[in-house]
């Protein structure tokens, strides 16, 4: 036989008729896990204006049915599972002697519904083990880089970065070097120095970890020598940081989340002087030249990089980035 199914609803009236417009989404739900077409809705509220029981039914004997099944979407055994449902029911039957029409049980205290309860219960309750917090963000991170054949290492950087910015579509616009995450932990893990563009970056490094490396942060944005140099020159205290640490630079991890400029300045220094760092995580973030210097750094860098292509970026990011290569398995 060929069966047919309405999924019946108790529905409001038309006034408020958002409200039935869950009956129909499980619907389709239903005529998708059916893999049928033979799937109607029907509503027991009258007022409601939409398609009622019988209508459904008539619906599906005409598109070939040839068996009716009623599957009431209803918790508790009221008086529509007892009589009224019943009642239609017989007379449609009445109506079409030869189709066998049969209601389904109502929902009732299924432990189903028990689950679906505990799961909201879940998405709303507050997680404040940090070690929680972390697996759980990273297994909802983990579908947006389905796909995009990354390897271990680049997907706990790429993992990191999304966190840190709450934004998955961070992942299309990621740029590592091929060596970059291998030179940067190696440079960490030798105690090599970090060099900032600005103190947010800075503050958020993890210090520990890089001091159990004997690594330490440096950052000269508020320094006052720093901002005397460029006031002089005219030009931006990124600039002149970046210029102040000079010959320090070679061999170091340079993280920029903040200023085009100072991204700019590393560039010059490697194209005029021998400066070489391990490792340039170059992610500033706006609309004045941090896509351009960004799109100079992974054209032309002698060195290997992290970036993020366009306007986003920041100084959580270039943060987040570095906290991820030391907190990278070793050996890497």
């Amino acid at each position: 036989m060929k069966a047919g199914i309405v999924v019946l609803g108790h529905g409001s009236r038309a006034s408020v008729g958002e409200a039935n417009k869950v009956t129909f989404q499980i619907t389709d739900l239903v005529k998708e896990k059916a893999g049928s077409d033979l799937v109607e809705t029907a509503i027991m509220n009258r007022q409601s204006g939409l398609q009622s029981l019988g209508e459904a039914t008539k619906r599906l004997l005409g598109r070939g049915a040839t068996q009716i099944i009623v599957v009431p979407m209803f918790l508790a055994n009221g008086m529509h599972i007892q009589a009224d449902i019943p009642e239609e029911i017989e007379g449609l039957r009445q109506m079409y002697p030869q189709v066998p029409i049969t209601m389904a049980a109502h929902i009732g205290p299924d432990p189903r519904i028990a689950d679906i309860l505990l799961e909201r219960v879940r998405e709303v309750q507050f997680i404040t083990d940090p070690e929680t917090i972390e697996h759980r963000s990273m297994e909802l991170i983990a579908p947006y880089l389905a796909g995009l054949n990354l390897d271990e290492a680049a997907t706990k950087v790429y993992s990191r970065i999304i966190h840190a910015a709450g934004d998955p579509d961070y992942a299309n616009h990621i740029k590592i070097h091929p060596q970059a995450i291998a030179v940067g932990c190696k440079a960490l893990r030798q105690g090599r120095p970090v060099f900032c563009d600005v103190e947010m970056v800075r503050t958020g490094i993890n210090k520990r970890r890089l001091a159990e490396y004997g690594g330490q942060v440096h950052c000269l944005i508020g320094d006052e020598e720093v901002a005397r140099q460029a006031k002089s020159s005219g030009i931006t205290r990124a600039m002149a940081a970046m210029r102040t640490f000079g010959q320090d630079l070679d061999g170091a991890v340079v993280a920029i989340g903040n200023a085009p400029t100072a991204l700019f300045e590393i560039l010059r220094l490697m194209a005029e002087t021998p400066v070489r760092p391990a490792l340039i995580v170059g992610v500033p973030v706006g609309f004045v030249g941090a896509s351009e210097s960004k799109e100079l750094l992974a054209s032309s860098s002698p060195v290997p990089y992290i970036t993020i292509q366009g306007n986003k970026g920041g100084s959580p990011i270039a943060a987040a980035t570095l906290n991820a290569l030391l907190y990278m398995p070793e050996p890497i």
